[in-house]
């Protein structure tokens, strides 16, 4: 029983509620994703208005899109986490800060290389 209550929808709302507000507070607080979002909006009506996706290609490029968004409200939660614990610069503080803003750029670069890939095979 305390997978199904778990399970409940109002927990689930609970839990989306909880997700939208980390959200509008990672738009909000960040620039870099608000440009992230505007990058991937721009990217995806040119790709798609241009040349459309077949259903592979775009099941191929939507986690793409999705990865860096995931990443950096991440990154922008562990900053805000940071500054709190230890407002003072702190070489500790400063190495997760770099490796979440490192996963950040993973992200970012696996996106490039998937739209790269797609639009090579795509026309060659």
């Amino acid at each position: 029983m305390g997978i199904l209550k778990a399970l409940s929808p109002a927990k689930a709302c609970e839990a989306a509620k909880y997700g939208f507000e980390g959200i509008w507070f990672a738009l909000t607080d960040s620039s870099f994703l608000r440009l992230i979002i505007f990058e991937i909006l721009l990217a995806t009506v040119l790709v798609w208005l241009l040349w459309p996706l077949t259903f592979i290609e775009t099941m191929a490029v939507l986690p793409a899109f999705t990865l860096p968004l995931c990443t950096e409200v991440i990154n922008v939660g562990l900053e805000e986490l940071a500054d709190k614990v230890e407002p003072e610069k702190d070489v500790m503080i400063k190495r997760v800060k770099d490796c979440a803003a490192g996963a950040t750029l993973i992200a970012n670069v696996y996106l490039t290389t998937t739209l790269v890939a797609v639009l090579v095979h795509r026309f060659l």
